[in-house]
């Protein structure tokens, strides 16, 4: 039950993480010049958010086997 709700909690705080760093992108994506700075942090930016996003598949994916067998 334990490992249910730290799963749980993880991709909650996953989840707002996603969405925060999604927010900050978009942000970044709608200007109409970035200086070589900004280019690459829109650049982590993006990979920080597939890291997340990643995360958060894999997760859920545990959290659905556990379902499962318990």
């Amino acid at each position: 039950m334990k490992h249910d709700i730290k799963i749980s909690d993880e991709i909650n705080n996953l989840i707002k993480r996603h969405r925060l760093l999604d927010e900050e992108a978009d942000k970044l994506s709608a200007r109409r010049y970035l200086s070589q700075t900004e280019r690459q942090e829109l650049k982590t930016l993006k990979i920080r958010r597939l890291w997340a996003k990643d995360k958060l598949r894999i997760l859920k994916s545990q959290e659905e086997r556990d379902d499962e067998s318990g």
